[in-house]
């Protein structure tokens, strides 16, 4: 098969030759009209056309080395380990390590893990029922040492607030990969068992399923939004429709609704979801941006928690189908250990 440089090459040589003939004909005082011209560099053209037909006409060699892109999975969580950033300060939060990023499930995407000023200290590790064992490394030695030479983790530090809980590096992800962002995220808690005890399980069932389906018909656009977690689905009502009004959503066209602050919502507890990159790019890069400025004046991510599936196109009330533990549990209808969920309202 000819290289590009080689067919530039034979198309020069081919009008040189046709150049040639012409002046040929002249010194036999049989000059080149141009009927004759033209015919010569038809030939030309039709010569130049039968060398590339192998390259025009597709191997199969070549179709079979072709492969279809399969869709990009991207994890996102943070890891705020001191209990000075928990929601409250009764909250233990010492298992945090991240540990469970290491397994073998999840080594095939990319993670961002964003990690807390805390990490910065040399203070010394507290008892881990996650390791179970005293530990006489710092917080900084662990991280460095089980974290950071991974290839497929990316460490990124980002200052926390005591009741900001998950929003700072859910939106810091975002705004940062807003022009680059994968086509499938997955955002999680620091210690993401708490709300779902088999959620490694359903993850890497989801990955293999989204791998395999390189025609997107397993998660795409208009799916779009998925819960992760088990066990509560809450619906109540919300003082949060004055950070809509903020984000620059538009009111009922209902008179009484419009003058309450208040809206019924519901969602599963507690913002560890699943989403399509399309739902983040249907709000410009300004919405996210005023979207972290809000929760970092307000300190705290409690209304975020209700939110977070209205910014990503569901309706107010999530579809109680959307939550991977479905998905996982029709697919595999002999399992015993089923998610029981409870509703709050």
């Amino acid at each position: 098969m000819l290289s590009v440089h080689s067919h530039y090459i034979l198309f020069v040589i081919l009008h040189i030759l046709s150049a040639i003939t012409s002046l040929m004909y002249v010194n036999r005082y049989s000059p080149c009209t141009i009927k004759r011209c033209l015919t010569i560099s038809i030939l030309s053209i039709f010569v130049l056309f039968i060398i590339n037909l192998s390259n025009l006409w597709p191997r199969q060699e070549i179709m079979n080395s072709l492969t279809v892109m399969t869709p990009s999975i991207h994890l996102v969580t943070g890891l705020l380990v001191n209990s000075n950033h928990a929601w409250n300060g009764n909250h233990n939060r010492s298992d945090e390590t991240g540990l469970w990023l290491l397994d073998s499930s999840l080594k095939n995407i990319n993670k961002t893990v964003y990690n807390s000023d805390i990490f910065l200290t040399n203070d010394p590790m507290k008892y881990s029922s996650v390791l179970n064992r005293f530990s006489t490394q710092t917080w900084q030695e662990y991280i460095l040492k089980h974290l950071s030479n991974r290839h497929d983790i990316e460490l990124r530090p980002i200052a926390q607030y005591k009741k900001s809980q998950e929003c700072p590096y859910y939106l810091t992800y975002i705004l940062d990969h807003y022009y680059n962002l994968p086509e499938i995220i997955i955002f999680s808690h620091g210690r993401p068992h708490v709300h779902n005890p088999n959620i490694i399980k359903h993850w890497s069932w989801f990955i293999k399923n989204v791998k395999q389906d390189t025609k997107r018909h397993f998660f795409n656009a208009s799916i779009g939004f998925l819960s992760t977690n088990c066990g509560i689905y809450v619906t109540r009502l919300r003082k949060s429709r004055p950070i809509l009004d903020l984000l620059g959503y538009n009111r009922t066209i209902d008179p009484f609704a419009n003058q309450m602050k208040t809206l019924y919502l519901g969602t599963y507890c507690c913002a560890q979801f699943i989403v399509h990159r399309s739902r983040i790019l249907k709000h410009p890069i300004s919405f996210w941006r005023l979207a972290l400025k809000i929760v970092i004046d307000l300190n705290d991510c409690s209304h975020f928690e209700h939110l977070w599936h209205i910014f990503f196109g569901e309706p107010n009330k999530l579809d109680q189908r959307k939550t991977l533990v479905q998905w996982y549990e029709k697919a595999h209808p002999q399992i015993k250990e089923r998610c029981l969920t409870k509703f709050i309202s």
